[in-house]
């Protein structure tokens, strides 16, 4: 493993290849690159105050790679495919500007589980014996109807914590074309809520899923099931044709073997 360092920024290359290891960066460091490929299960983060420029970047091989909220991206293409994931870090939302995002089957951009901690945000549950589920889109299980926050036009709001932490929230502004046939989400944890998704794109295409769905409760949790969180898509219909899932669905649990019980849609 490697890592980009600031004392020797701003560093300049034409191809950052990585196959099968991993590299970071220190805070502050300044990199660019005509393509960034990560192959082989590699991993590659980019951290606090870190300057990334890359035309061309592409990810294959169940590689993963990660940004917390303050790196200062600017890529023209972005290619997630062979199981990779392009992800962030707790309690940092991920907004991404692109010329081109394509994401194949089975790859993700998943911020699930990023959002507020656990028992923490505006529709959180109200004590951890409540059995209530947290809030955003929707109102969670048994919460009150006062719980649910945010925008529906313009989603930017992380999903609140119940047992776990609440769904991450993901910008992409994409100038050409958005191809999804993966997954991209936001999911809650643990009787917490989902978190947002925004999308302003110019083609919209594709048959994969957007997904900001609450979580439903574990086997110790004394909570409910969580809330959906809240989807917003923005493309020009003439150029958009994308036939895939676009959900943002309460969890639901069973009781006594027969008797479901859920928290609300976003």
């Amino acid at each position: 493993s490697w890592r980009f360092q600031i004392n020797d920024s701003p560093l300049s290359f034409a191809h950052i290849a990585v196959a099968g290891g991993s590299v970071g960066s220190e805070p502050g460091a300044d990199v660019s690159a005509d393509q960034l490929t990560l192959t082989a299960r590699a991993k590659a983060a980019f951290g606090e105050d870190v300057r990334l420029r890359a035309p061309q970047v592409s990810l294959d091989g169940e590689s993963v790679l990660s940004f917390s909220g303050s790196t200062d991206v600017h890529i023209g293409d972005l290619t997630v495919s062979g199981g990779s994931t392009v992800t962030t870090v707790l309690g940092r939302a991920l907004d991404l500007s692109l010329d081109n995002l394509t994401v194949s089957s089975g790859s993700r951009i998943d911020v699930s589980v990023k959002g507020f901690p656990s028992m923490q945000g505006p529709g959180a549950p109200q004590g951890s014996t409540s059995r209530m589920g947290a809030s955003y889109g929707g109102v969670g299980y048994r919460n009150t109807a006062t719980s649910t926050y945010g925008s529906a036009d313009n989603p930017t709001d992380f999903g609140s914590g119940g047992s776990g932490p609440g769904g991450g929230a993901l910008a992409l502004t994409v100038s050409d074309t958005l191809t999804n046939n993966g997954t991209i989400s936001v999911g809650g944890s643990s009787s917490a809520s989902g978190g947002s998704i925004l999308v302003h794109t110019r083609a919209l295409v594709g048959s994969g899923t957007f997904s900001a769905n609450g979580a439903g409760i574990n086997t110790t949790s004394y909570l409910g099931p969580g809330a959906g969180g809240r989807i917003a898509l923005y493309a020009e219909t003439a150029t958009s044709s994308f036939s895939g899932v676009v959900e943002a669905k309460g969890a639901c649990n069973m009781e006594y073997g027969y008797l479901w019980y859920c928290g609300g849609d976003g």
